[in-house]
């Protein structure tokens, strides 16, 4: 030939045409398919095993096995039966744009039916696409282009026709999917579930995530950060680049390293876990998780630090921080504790170990439940104190008595309170030692600004195992 293409050495895309323009045959070969780095390394060509098999994959060639390094103009002396009986298959899809389908198949669909309309058919109306783009892929991918833009929040079934063969003649064998196009999540919609930002020596940290909204949610849709000391939003990174639903009341985990939480904890759910190549760096002290909508709006910012963790515990190493209500304020400290021990300090991708949405009447000042015991369990690990004040601006004094008339602890002391509030007590005597089994006495002063002043006495039991 008086020219010939180049052939790099990594790979690229053969074609072989007639003159009138048909494509008869095409390879795009890669120089992982020696298999052999010696080989791989130069002087030796790649033979095709079966030249009846025209699947255009890898597993039909091979280094030459020649002493000479190659074959040329004679048998392979890699030649043999390699039949394709393998049926190509969808490895995944995406909705590229409001009116676009990316599909990408496991191998070359044949060219005559792979860009023939008919053979793809969307409900809800829409019928068959009116264009179809090949994409630039390592195996095969087409875009399917529509007139009409998708609806959000409606369920889309698109079915692929029989005729769909790769060049072996075997026909695709998964011929529906689904979609749907999620509205972009807003405050209130998705909220920051459990924490773990001291993991063991060598552990990763994880963020788990709750979807409380009625509708789905697409991942792609979201971002997470956290803040510097000026509070500024920093380190912002992409959950995923595809679109992936999350559903209501479905939890999403996000480490870097999904593979050391199942190593590290006895309960989760492994299927809610996403591996990302960037998570924020948080600090075993304190600081804010944040998550955005694409739009940069906030969805949830969660500021956390080791003291909201259970005071009993020898080290919060590997202990995440459970949200109690996911209703509840965020940033009530109340509202979050310790996993429990029972648990193994950690419930990645399940249903918290403290989980409670039991919500109760308050009359101005009241405790959730009398009894507690903090123990760690899982179970009433708190005292908690609920405030129905019907105006904001009150300043609370709170202290706790035992059962002989002796104050051990100054709860609160010119505390102003919102209109509904809640605090705690964690069972800690003023010296920080845990107090003993018994009952105590509240006694609460309530002072507001326009001279309205209430006085409450609530008593509890603070209960516990018996030696």
């Amino acid at each position: 030939l008086s020219s010939f293409p180049s052939l790099t050495n990594s790979g690229v895309r053969i074609s072989l045409e007639s003159l009138s323009g048909v494509l008869l045959d095409q390879v795009t070969y890669s120089s992982d398919w020696y298999a052999d780095e010696e080989k791989k390394d130069g002087g030796w060509s790649l033979e095709r095993i079966d030249c009846n098999n025209h699947s255009w994959q890898a597993d039909n060639w091979r280094a030459s096995l020649d002493e000479s390094g190659g074959t040329p103009g004679k048998d392979n002396s890699i030649k043999g039966q390699n039949a394709d009986v393998i049926p190509p298959s969808l490895l995944k899809f995406d909705v590229s744009a409001s009116n676009s389908i990316d599909l990408f198949f496991s191998e070359t669909i044949q060219f005559s039916q792979a860009f023939e309309i008919q053979n793809y058919l969307l409900n809800h109306d829409i019928g068959h696409p009116t264009q179809i783009d090949e994409i630039e892929n390592d195996r095969f991918a087409l875009r399917l282009n529509f007139t009409s833009d998708f609806e959000h929040n409606i369920l889309f079934q698109l079915t692929l026709s029989d005729l769909l063969v790769d060049l072996a003649g075997n026909p695709i064998q998964e011929r529906e999917l689904e979609f749907l196009l999620a509205d972009l999540p807003e405050a209130g919609d998705l909220v920051i579930n459990e924490v773990l930002f001291n993991p063991y020596p060598g552990g990763a940290d994880y963020i788990e995530l709750l979807n409380i909204s009625d509708g789905m949610i697409d991942i792609r849709d979201l971002y997470i950060a956290n803040r510097d000391k000026n509070y500024q939003l920093d380190a912002v990174y992409p959950l995923s680049d595809k679109s992936q639903m999350l559903e209501s009341g479905a939890y999403l985990l996000l480490s870097t390293d999904t593979s050391n939480i199942k190593s590290n904890y006895s309960h989760y759910e492994e299927k809610t876990f996403l591996q990302l190549k960037n998570l924020p760096s948080y600090n075993d002290d304190e600081g804010r998780v944040v998550i955005l909508n694409s739009n940069n709006e906030q969805l949830d910012d969660f500021a956390y630090n080791e003291n909201m963790h259970f005071q009993g515990l020898i080290s919060t190493e590997g202990v995440s921080l459970e949200r109690i209500n996911p209703n509840n304020e965020t940033n009530l400290t109340s509202n979050w504790i310790s996993a429990a021990q029972s648990v193994g300090f950690g419930t990645p991708g399940l249903k918290n170990s403290s989980y409670d949405i039991d919500e109760r009447v308050v009359n101005v000042v009241g405790f959730k439940s009398k009894v507690f015991s903090p123990d760690n369990d899982g179970l009433d690990d708190r005292l908690i104190i609920n405030f129905d004040l019907g105006k904001s601006g009150y300043v609370a004094n709170i202290r706790i008595y035992n059962s002989f008339g002796n104050e051990v602890r100054r709860l609160a002391s010119n505390l102003t309170l919102s209109t509904h509030d809640e605090l705690f007590w964690d069972g800690l005597l003023a010296s920080k030692e845990r107090a003993p089994i018994g009952i105590y006495v509240f006694y609460f002063e309530l002072f507001h600004p326009d001279g309205d002043v209430k006085t409450y006495k609530k008593t509890c039991v603070l209960g516990g195992k018996l030696k």
